[in-house]
């Protein structure tokens, strides 16, 4: 570091160089930006400076301009010698800070009260280093080791787990300054009762799986943006309700591309999934999609196990061989029949339960 100290005040920073630093640069000019934008030159202030360098063992030129008046910057600049590209660069200036009245403040001592008291001090064993100078057979192996010491453990007062990072102390409430905690919306249903899918949906729902907004609405169709958005939460992501619609889909769908759910061409929002393409969608998300394409490997024991599509037929056999779908009250898988928002959620329950 080249500074020493920054002092920032309403109309000007004074800016304090390390001794080294500040005698390369006496006798050298000022750099100034009128109010043009053009630089002029006045000898009238030392505060801006070329000088030779080592940085890393390379050659360097350090390059500094300080400001002490608003129209003026604060500019460090490390120039590599060898081809002259920049190699560090550094502006921050604001004319327009507004600093709260320093009126009020809490005092020092009171400030340092509140910062230590949020390291909780906890009884524990330490552990105490305790010189080899005991007789006794019990020290005769570590003292033929060259050992002249071993630690003890010892009762003491130690720092505890912080329950919160603490940037500092508010000047004027007196009081530690954390970040905020972002609070997480839970998944809730209150239309399930008595609902054959109830148990699956709120099991889910504990961990964050699911659909926000308070209903489940496990006997509607399920569209592909439902499904999307279902299969994203179980991977941590959230949207609530009364966002932009536009970009939570422009999100979700983001998030289906990079997993190689679904590619921009078969993105169709409102389009509903038949079963079939539910458990695509599912199988995709869980990684077993190439295995699912590998034709003439597979077979099913689903009473429609003929009329299932070749491409489907991979699918098919790992959805009944994971216990994601265990077929209708007929047996069938029943590829071609439209999915409701129930199904596709009991596929991926009956996946982690198994």
């Amino acid at each position: 570091m080249i500074v020493e100290r920054i002092k920032v005040f309403e109309d000007r920073i004074e800016v304090k160089l390390r001794p080294n630093i500040d005698m390369l640069l006496q006798g050298l000019t000022e750099v100034r930006v009128d109010e043009k934008g053009e630089q002029a030159k006045s000898q009238k202030e030392t505060v801006a400076a070329m000088a030779p360098m080592m940085l890393d063992g390379n050659p360097m030129t350090l390059v500094q301009t300080a400001a002490k008046r608003p129209d003026r910057l604060f500019i460090i600049n490390n120039i590599y010698d060898g081809d002259g590209s920049v190699m560090g660069f550094d502006r921050s200036f604001d004319d327009a800070v507004t600093f709260d009245d320093p009126k009020g403040i809490v005092d020092l001592a009171a400030a340092e009260e509140a910062w230590l008291a949020t390291y909780p001090v906890e009884l524990a064993y330490i552990q105490v280093p305790v010189a080899l100078d005991l007789l006794g057979a019990e020290v005769l192996p570590l003292r033929n080791a060259g050992y002249t010491y071993y630690n003890a453990l010892k009762p003491g007062y130690v720092l505890g787990e912080r329950d919160n990072w603490y940037y500092g102390v508010d000047a004027k409430s007196g009081q530690p300054v954390s970040q905020e905690k972002e609070e997480k919306t839970a998944v809730t249903y209150d239309d399930l009762s008595g609902h054959w899918a109830e148990k699956a949906l709120n099991e889910l729902a504990q961990f964050g799986v699911g659909w926000y907004g308070g209903k489940a609405m496990a006997d509607e169709a399920l569209t592909q943006i439902d499904y999307v958005a279902f299969l994203a939460s179980a991977e941590g992501y959230r949207y609530l309700p009364g966002e932009d619609e536009k970009a939570v889909a422009d999100s979700l769908y983001n998030y289906a591309y990079r997993r190689g759910i679904l590619t921009p061409e078969e993105r169709a929002d409102q389009s509903v999934l038949t079963r079939s393409q539910a458990v695509k969608l599912l199988l995709d998300s869980l990684g077993y999609g190439k295995v699912a394409r590998i034709p003439n490997i597979f077979r099913c024991d689903f009473a429609d196990a003929a009329a299932i599509a070749d491409a489907d037929m991979g699918y098919a056999a790992l959805a009944q061989g994971l216990g994601v779908v265990t077929g209708d009250s007929e047996g069938n898988y029943a590829a071609a029949r439209p999915a409701n928002r129930c199904e596709g959620a009991v596929m991926l329950w009956q996946y982690m339960k198994h």
